[in-house]
Order: structure tokens, then C-alpha cells, then sequence
């Protein structure tokens, strides 16, 4: 694997917690949470312009995992983030969206 890869899993797994611990002492709500990541999937979406579309899902995946990583109540491995993500993208896929 890239260690650019194991650096972002890294990164991801420590922005997660952090994310959790925010969520669990107060300081902000699941809810804006969620409102913010989503909006940064909004952007991201609509930014991509002439990307091909594995360059604009790289964009997406941190922040897909991201949402999916503070929804859940539980911690669960990177590795199943990351399948549920693909999964979800191969749904989209095949249902002809773009998203």
C-alpha cells in the first residue's frame, strides 16, 4: 500500500475520534457535525468540473469517511468504512448517479 494511503488512514482514523470526543463532551452536536461534513461533500461535488471520476471520488472518500466514521456509535475498523463507502459508490453507480 502507498504510504501517502497510511498517512490518510492515519489522519482519518485521529480526525474521527476527535470528531467523536467534540460530539461526546458538548462542544458541538451530531447534528453539526453532519450538517458541516455534508456540506463539504456539497462542494466537493459540485467542484469537480473536468475530474475523472476516480480523481473526484479521492476527493470524496475522506469525507464520505468522515461522515460515516461520526454517524457511527460504535468504532469500527477503517477497513469497514471504506468498503461501506465503495459499496455505497457502486450502488450510485449502477443506479446511474454521479454522486
Amino acid at each position: 500500500m502507498n504510504t501517502a494511503n497510511l498517512q490518510l488512514e492515519g489522519l482519518l482514523l485521529a480526525m474521527g475520534q476527535l470528531i467523536r470526543l467534540m460530539v461526546d463532551k458538548g462542544i458541538v452536536s451530531q447534528d453539526e457535525v453532519s450538517g458541516a461534513l455534508r456540506h463539504a461533500d456539497a462542494i466537493a461535488t459540485s467542484d469537480q468540473g473536468k475530474l475523472r471520476d476516480a480523481n473526484a471520488q479521492a476527493i470524496l472518500f475522506p469525507i464520505r469517511y468522515l461522515i460515516a466514521a461520526s454517524e457511527d456509535g460504535d468504532t469500527r475498523p477503517f477497513h469497514e468504512i471504506a468498503a461501506e463507502i465503495g459499496r455505497a459508490r457502486d450502488r450510485a453507480q449502477l443506479g446511474g448517479r454521479s454522486d
